[in-house]
């Protein structure tokens, strides 16, 4: 919980004073978004949960949800505090895999609209709960994502969607688990 406070309250900060020492026309920016996706829990997990997807009437379902929220320090940069999660469900198996990252990062424009990168570096969990047991596994750690993405609206700032790809890596529990998805946003620039 400290964690979350410490980086609620730098984002804080930054969204305060970065307006006082430039003039951007870019002001505030709130996105959310998601998608497909796909996981690597790595050894012997992966292993595992091959064997289980290859089980009869077996259910996969994978998703990763993304929320930014964030300020421009100029007409090309934003500083965001972002929050991405991933999940696989496994329903016939009454399972849940949950990867989560709470981060800082940047929204980088080369040009005024278009094309879109970003990075994100934070604090990662994983929980691994099944249902029929009540049984949960818990895991902490640290990660890092990467995303490049294409914003539709042709204005500076206002309502858009955008389409992306983001890879990322999160190291759990002396494991390293990566993960891509192709996501959908809807975005306030």
């Amino acid at each position: 919980m400290k964690k979350v406070l410490f980086v609620l309250s730098l984002l804080f900060i930054t969204v305060c004073l970065f307006p006082l020492v430039t003039q951007a026309k870019r002001g505030f920016y709130i996105a959310f978004g998601g998608g497909p996706g796909m996981m690597s829990y790595g050894e012997p997990t992966d292993s595992f949960l091959d064997s289980i997807e290859g089980m009869p009437y077996m259910e996969k379902i994978s998703i990763g949800t993304d929320f930014s929220i964030g300020w421009a320090i100029n007409t090309k940069l934003y500083l965001v505090g972002n929050f991405f999660s991933y999940s696989d469900y496994y329903w016939n198996a009454e399972s849940m895999i949950m990867t989560g990252m709470i981060a800082l990062g940047v929204r980088y424009y080369p040009s005024t609209t278009g094309i879109v990168l970003g990075t994100d570096i934070g604090s990662a969990s994983q929980v691994f709960y099944r249902t029929s047991a009540l049984n949960r596994e818990d895991g902490s750690g640290f990660g890092g994502d990467l995303m490049i993405a294409y914003d539709i609206d042709k204005t500076i700032t206002g309502f858009t969607l955008m389409l992306g790809v983001k890879i990322g890596g999160y190291y759990i529990k002396g494991h390293l688990n990566k993960c891509g998805i192709i996501f959908y946003s809807i975005v306030w620039k």
